[in-house]
């Protein structure tokens, strides 16, 4: 989904590429979009969840 967002921009008003981010643009927010990837054998949300946990 996320590179159809990226190739077809105008079928895909919700979403926006920005900085090399993609987010989604709901009810005046702008959410960040991250893929469904394994690094090292972790979920990357975890990763980033976590991390956010740790500032």
């Amino acid at each position: 989904l996320l590179q159809n967002d990226l190739d077809a921009p105008d079928q895909f008003r919700s979403f926006q590429a920005k900085d090399g981010y993609i987010r989604l643009k709901t009810e005046g927010r702008n959410t960040l979009c991250v893929p469904k990837i394994l690094v090292d054998g972790r979920s990357i949300r975890e990763c980033l969840i976590e991390r956010a946990h740790s500032l």
